[in-house]
């Protein structure tokens, strides 16, 4: 990547190398994801006179596995920015883009993968990084100087090697918003000036910015005093989560404006829109696979995504279990706790590695042990919940087919009746009631009403449909409540 870094961004690689390595330096820096060079559009599409600039916060942490934003085929490396591109593929029948083809230049203001939580609390650059705490003056005052001379060496770039007039900027989050219109506007009267020169020209040559604009997707040149005309374009990240259907509309016009060079006049972006249920065109199947590619990412899977391309039977396998993996680990570790571990384990962080072989070795002992931790640690309540697991059913009482919808075939479940309860009845003595019948498939726990479940019909957790029956199934009936022995 090195040798078409160097041939496509003639002026600024070695900028962007020598920064890289400074970053890596810095307290608190790390390596960092080097810009990946666009690949040329397919035959028939022209990017025409405008630049287009993807501009971040921070690279996900799940990134580091691929080593920067794009794979080898030149997709997206993260949830967030795979959104992004299938979101200008959705827009029309004949565009079907590699991430890599979306831009002509790509950062974040904070280079490198870092973990999305510091402790208990979002990461953020100037809280983290950024500040007077961290870094001395001169590291500031450096760490921004070499920001505004990538950007100047890359807008050069732009002008004398591509004839570009102006850049069409793609800016999310507060962080992003707050950092990279000064940049830009500092380092855009320079580009222009060592482009005039260079290019022999009497006047300075064109090239403005422009952001998405929040009425209408147009935006004047941007004047060095303005600000980002839009500061409420949100994170695409919201999407899977509670973004409102005004953002939702918002981050599409944002992408469609940004693409309006390359998009057919007739296509239309409501992507971000369409994972909404409140939105009439609304994409169920797109969401869950999208939800279930996350899981994926946590649980270490670095393959590449149902979303993408058909996957192998070793590569679903391997997705299934990564998913399973994250489910279960959440589960038992406490999904804030193992989350923020998995994040900083995935970029090499030394005690996030400890924290996650902690929390595993939790639960082989778990597991050998036959009892929670906290109820054997607990005397008394130990011993009942010995007592309720003895009595339940442990072998599997039945198999049934189970298919889950974010992908794969049917496997195979077994059903084992849950832990009886033991509870005083209105005598005062104890008494077990029989369990549920339960499974699980890819980290969901799955239960069995008394009724059964029909062939066909969809298993709904937390209001959303995770898999389908392939087989009948009815539970046998539960035996009555027995009487146990007074605890010795």
């Amino acid at each position: 990547m090195s040798l078409s870094g160097a041939n496509h961004f003639k002026r600024a690689w070695p900028r962007i190398l020598s920064f890289a390595a400074f970053f890596a330096e810095l307290p608190g820096g790390m390596p960092a994801h080097l810009p990946p060079v666009p690949k040329p559009l397919p035959e028939g599409m022209r990017r025409g006179q405008r630049s287009r600039f993807y501009l971040f916060h921070y690279p996900s942490p799940h990134s580091a596995k691929h080593g920067g934003y794009v794979t080898d085929e030149g997709h997206a490396t993260d949830e967030t920015t795979r959104m992004l591109e299938r979101a200008v593929n959705s827009s029309h029948n004949s565009v079907n883009l590699t991430f890599d083809q979306h831009f002509d230049y790509i950062a974040d203001i904070y280079d490198g993968p870092h973990p999305f939580k510091v402790g208990k609390v979002d990461f953020t650059f100037d809280k983290h990084f950024y500040n007077s705490k961290k870094l001395n003056p001169k590291q500031m005052a450096d760490w921004r100087a070499g920001k505004v001379d990538i950007l100047k060496n890359i807008i050069v770039d732009e002008i004398v090697e591509r004839g570009r007039v102006g850049a069409d900027v793609l800016v999310t989050g507060v962080q992003a918003q707050k950092w990279w219109p000064s940049l830009l506007a500092e380092a855009v009267p320079l580009a222009r000036e060592e482009a005039r020169v260079i290019l022999g020209l009497a006047d300075l040559p064109p090239f403005d910015l422009a952001f998405p604009s929040e009425q209408r997707g147009e935006l004047p040149s941007l004047p060095d005093d303005a600000k980002c005309a839009d500061s409420e374009v949100q994170h695409p990240c919201g999407a899977l989560k509670c973004m409102s259907p005004g953002h939702r509309a918002r981050v599409d016009a944002a992408i469609q404006f940004a693409q309006r060079g390359v998009l057919p006049e007739d296509a239309i972006v409501e992507y971000f829109q369409a994972l909404s249920p409140k939105h009439g065109n609304f994409n169920d199947t797109e969401r869950k696979q999208l939800q279930a590619d996350a899981k994926a990412l946590a649980g270490g899977y670095d393959g590449p995504s149902p979303l993408d391309k058909e996957l192998t039977e070793e590569q679903k396998k391997a997705r299934t279990e990564a998913i399973s993996k994250e489910m279960s680990m959440r589960a038992r570790g406490g999904s804030k706790v193992v989350k923020a571990a998995a994040d900083a384990a995935a970029v090499g962080h030394e005690e996030a590695v400890g924290r996650l072989e902690e929390i595993k070795e939790q639960r082989r002992r778990t597991q050998a042990q036959g009892g929670s931790a906290t109820g054997k640690a607990n005397g008394q309540k130990g011993a009942k919940k010995k007592r309720e697991d003895a009595a339940a059913e442990r072998p599997p009482i039945a198999w049934v087919k189970i298919r889950l919808l974010s992908g794969g075939g049917a496997v195979s479940c077994p059903v084992r009746r849950g832990s009886n309860q033991i509870k005083k009845n209105s005598a005062g003595h104890q008494v077990v009631y029989p369990g549920g019948c339960k499974t699980t498939l890819g980290g969901y726990p799955i239960t069995f009403p008394r009724c059964g479940r029909a062939k066909g019909e969809y298993i709904v957790i937390k209001g959303t449909k995770v898999a389908v029956m392939v087989d009948d199934y009815t539970p046998p009936p539960r035996v009555s409540p027995t009487l146990l022995p007074p605890l010795l």
